[in-house]
Order: C-alpha cells, then structure tokens, then sequence
C-alpha cells in the first residue's frame, strides 16, 4: 500500500477511546496525583488483576477492529486506484496494534487521577493490603475463568429469557407489524 487510509487515524482513535472508557471522562479534571500515590496505584492495579483485564480487552478490540480497519484500508485502495495488498494491510495492522500497546502505560497517570478523586493514599495503601490477601489473590487469579464461565452461562441465559420475553409481549400485544 502506498497511501495510508484517511480514516485509519479516526478508527484508531475508535479503538483507543473503547480501550479506556472503562476509566471514565473525569481523568482529565483534578491535578496530578504524586509518584508515590502513581505507585500505589499502579500497585492496586497489579493486585487487581487489572494488567490481565487490559491486556484481554486491547486483544478483544483488536479481533473486533481488524476486519473495520481492513475493510477501510482495502476501500481507500480501492478509491485511490491503488493495488490492495492484504498481506501488506495485514502487517501494517500487526504493527498498529503492537504500537498502540506500548502506548497503554500512558493510562497510568490517568488512572491514578481518577482514583486520587475518590482515595486517599492511605485509603490505597489499605486496598493493597487487602488485595495481598492469600485468598484475595486467589480470587483475583480465578475471575477470568470465572467470567469466561458466568459469560458463557448468561448469554445462555440472556437468550431464553429474551425468548420468553418475546412470547409474553406478543401474546399480549400481538405479534410487531412493519
């Protein structure tokens, strides 16, 4: 590919504003938490098991966006005249994602930000010492399976509720009409 895509960058900011929404708009208020409390955080995070929970999500968001930003790669190709590599899109991917990874230690301060919003550094120092905990840890080490498990169980679940649901609207109200 000789032209990269006009709309590569607005997909990319797509894919990193779903990577850290889970964090919230508020980061940007309030000053910049200490490097000590940046510490701590960066801690709790660790104890959490939240490196994990990231580094499944970045993946997650990368299954989800590849065929969105290869598609819009081969049609700006397209559009431009241009001979659609696939293997060459492909690379250019590969290598967008392994770049926009090393850009997730950017959520650090960010993070901290938004919990010196709510907690002060003793009030984390005390959650690490929880989150040590032996059986904490063991919980913290088991909740990807757990919610693999639960995830599988509830879309199960979330469909014949949904199915019952529909069955009682329409006998009440009749079946939808166009």
């Amino acid at each position: 590919m000789t032209r990269m895509s006009r709309r590569l960058p607005a997909l990319a900011l797509a894919l990193s504003l779903a990577c850290v929404a889970p964090f919230g708009a508020q980061a940007q208020q309030g000053g910049a938490p200490s490097p000590t409390y940046q510490a701590e955080v960066s801690k709790l995070m660790e104890l959490a098991g939240m490196d994990a929970i990231m580094s499944q999500m970045l993946s997650q968001m990368a299954t989800m966006m590849r065929p969105v930003m290869m598609k819009a790669m081969r049609e700006e190709a397209q559009a431009a005249g241009e001979t659609w590599d696939e293997a060459a899109a492909s690379r250019f991917y590969d290598r967008f994602m392994r770049e926009f990874e090393k850009e997730m230690d950017g959520l650090d301060p960010i993070i901290a930000e938004v919990y010196a919003q709510h907690f002060s550094l003793q009030e984390i120092r005390h959650i690490n010492r929880l989150y040590s905990d032996p059986v904490v840890q063991r919980m913290v080490d088991k909740q990807p399976q757990l919610m693999g498990q639960m995830q599988k169980r509830a879309a199960r679940w979330g469909q014949e509720a949904a199915g019952r649901a529909f069955d009682r609207t329409a006998e009440a109200l009749g079946p939808p009409s166009n």
